[in-house]
């Protein structure tokens, strides 16, 4: 017995040395990494939150151009230099454009098919249609339904103001206002979630990042072990919300289809990318040009389909409202702590309102305000909503020096 015990711990020890080797044999420092959990250990005992894992790497190596370490027993490069980063991200961003994400749970899973989660061709054809509806054009014409809803706050906090009601929960209010937001631009449907805490819109927007046992299982599955997931054919979005989406996205393009119907909103561009397979350009602003892709061998340009429009809105919904919301509130945060900064954003945002036409603020105008925008890029910064960015190699990649 004592020999079975001894020859199996053994092998155990030479297995894991082996799998724990993979950045040493390659002559990149590594991390030290822990027994079956590698350098995420503290994730599974809940005491802390990937951000924290990533940032503590850094804290102890921010010497360090770059250095591996372990997902369990998957290893990782781990990117600390600034140029670096900028190539991954930018210059030699064609290598790495894929996220380890289960992208061909699509096939059983419409939604999982959006902008976020799908791999190699898939990924670039969606992403070369997306790419002409975020055009400074497009934007500007979505604007004025922005400006509409955040009126609708400032009505709200002006009339519990005056009712004798001077404190805010920040938080829950910009997330009621983000969703207000997203739901009338990339839906095209009017609500008022500022006023119905209880609206159909915010109960979904929550549900789709509640903490809950299901909902850890399944991000922990398909983050760690992508391409079992998608066999395993779960679908990571409960039925409700799946529901709500598609009965949401038919009945809108149903809708305005059957009865002419034309909004300056993102709903709009993807329907047009639905029906031609590409966006027409914005006449009136001269750095946007009309962009078609290439035909394919039959002199056909592909188009979306319903499916892949219902998960682009989605995704657009889902990464929206709660990264917005939680940026300003934390900008809002730090300029009640720094009432400096908070006197001179005032003085900047009075300034440039002085230059307002009838129409109120534009979107020129708050491109003009320069040091608001510091403000919030600084908030991102200390506090960023995405803390940690995967991306895979998609081919051999030698680092620059």
């Amino acid at each position: 017995l004592y020999i079975i015990i001894g020859f199996i711990a053994t092998i155990i020890y030479l297995v894991n040395k082996y799998f724990f080797s993979y950045w040493t044999k390659r002559n990149v420092f590594q991390v030290d990494p822990t027994f079956l959990v590698g350098n995420i250990g503290r994730l599974f005992t809940l005491k802390a939150s990937m951000g924290d894992v990533f940032n503590d790497i850094y804290e102890k190596h921010k010497n360090k151009r770059f250095l591996g370490g372990y997902l369990l027993y998957k290893p990782m490069f781990i990117v600390h230099d600034p140029v670096l980063f900028q190539d991954v991200m930018i210059r030699d961003f064609t290598t790495f454009h894929d996220r380890p994400t289960p992208g061909d749970a699509a096939e059983n899973f419409p939604l999982v098919g959006n902008l976020f989660n799908l791999r190699g061709q898939k990924w670039r054809d969606i992403r070369i249609k997306l790419s002409p509806t975020f055009t400074s054009g497009k934007l500007k014409a979505m604007f004025p339904i922005m400006r509409d809803c955040c009126k609708v706050l400032q009505d709200y906090t002006e009339k519990n103001i005056k009712n004798g009601n001077n404190t805010f929960d920040c938080k829950d209010l910009l997330a009621r206002l983000t969703i207000n937001n997203i739901s009338s631009v990339a839906f095209g449907v009017e609500n008022d979630c500022i006023n119905e805490p209880d609206n159909i819109f915010r109960k979904m927007g929550l549900k789709m990042f509640e903490p809950s046992f299901r909902n850890g299982i399944i991000n922990t599955l398909a983050f760690f072990t992508p391409d079992l997931f998608t066999k395993l054919k779960i679908d990571p979005f409960e039925a409700d919300l799946s529901a709500f989406v598609y009965s949401l996205v038919n009945q809108t393009v149903e809708y305005r289809e059957k009865n002419s119907v034309h909004r300056n909103d993102f709903m709009q561009l993807l329907i047009e990318l639905k029906n031609k397979g590409y966006v027409t350009a914005d006449k009136k602003d001269e750095d946007e040009v009309e962009w078609k892709e290439e035909a394919n061998g039959d002199g056909k340009i592909t188009k979306l389909t319903i499916d892949e429009l219902a998960a682009q809105a989605f995704i657009f919904f889902g990464a929206g409202f709660e990264t917005s919301s939680s940026t300003m509130s934390f900008c809002l945060f730090e300029l009640a702590r720094n009432q400096d900064v908070q006197r001179k954003v005032q003085e900047e945002i009075d300034r440039v309102m002085k230059t307002a036409g009838p129409e109120g603020i534009t979107y020129d105008l708050i491109n003009d305000m320069k040091y608001l925008d510091c403000c919030v890029d600084e908030t991102l910064r200390k506090y960023p909503i995405v803390p940690v960015l995967f991306r895979i190699s998609t081919k051999d990649y030698k680092v620059p020096n």
